[in-house]
């Protein structure tokens, strides 16, 4: 699905006035900027028989917590504060996309990193994973329907940021340990444990 250039609407979903919308004829560069980004990786289990995951090929990264669905400090994870002020930091425009994997991504619109436009996309949402990627290409955010985890990739010293912002990169390993092992669902921290934890010993920056 792709968003309606004269209705203004993705996913039967009014955008933001404040957003500008790609043409399809622009779709393709950004398609080609994730497909540099990110690899689709084989991801099966037995309870997982045909399961796949998107991770980050050129970037460095981090698994934090929270989720671009992120909504307030009521719901009980309270890393919006944090969230939202380390990434509207970042002022550069940036495409917001939908994917069910490398080869059936929405391309929805253009604008910067907003706590709103955020909470729009996940409120519009029906694909497996939604992002926010720079149009240059230098960071990205991913967040995966099935955990409240983001992968945030990006360079060297937005990753140390990232790391201070988080409370240093022990922490940040031992507290996603520390989620997977709560999993209340058996088949989701088998593949957790089987493919996400591996992903925390490419935390040294390259």
């Amino acid at each position: 699905m792709k968003t309606d250039l004269k209705s203004r609407e993705y996913a039967g979903t009014k955008v933001p006035d404040n957003v500008k919308i790609v043409p399809l004829e622009r779709n393709n560069n950004y398609i080609d900027i994730l497909k540099h980004t990110y690899e689709r990786k084989s991801a099966s289990t037995q309870s997982f028989p045909n399961g796949e995951m998107i991770i980050p090929k050129i970037l460095e990264y981090r698994l934090i917590p929270g989720d671009l669905e992120l909504r307030d400090e009521d719901d009980g994870y309270g890393d919006e504060r944090i969230f939202d002020e380390f990434f509207e930091k970042i002022d550069t425009e940036c495409f917001y996309w939908s994917s069910f994997g490398e080869i059936d991504i929405d391309i929805i619109f253009l604008a910067p990193y907003s706590s709103s436009n955020r909470l729009w996309m996940m409120n519009a949402r029906f694909k497996d994973n939604v992002g926010i990627t720079s149009v240059d290409g230098d960071f990205s955010i991913l967040s995966d329907i099935f955990i409240r985890y983001c992968i945030v990739s990006g360079g060297k010293e937005l990753i140390r940021e990232l790391d201070k912002a988080w409370g240093g990169v022990d922490k940040i390993k031992a507290d996603f340990v520390e989620y997977v092992e709560k999993m209340p669902r058996p088949e989701n921290r088998e593949w957790a444990l089987k493919y996400l934890i591996p992903l925390l010993e490419g935390y040294e920056l390259r």
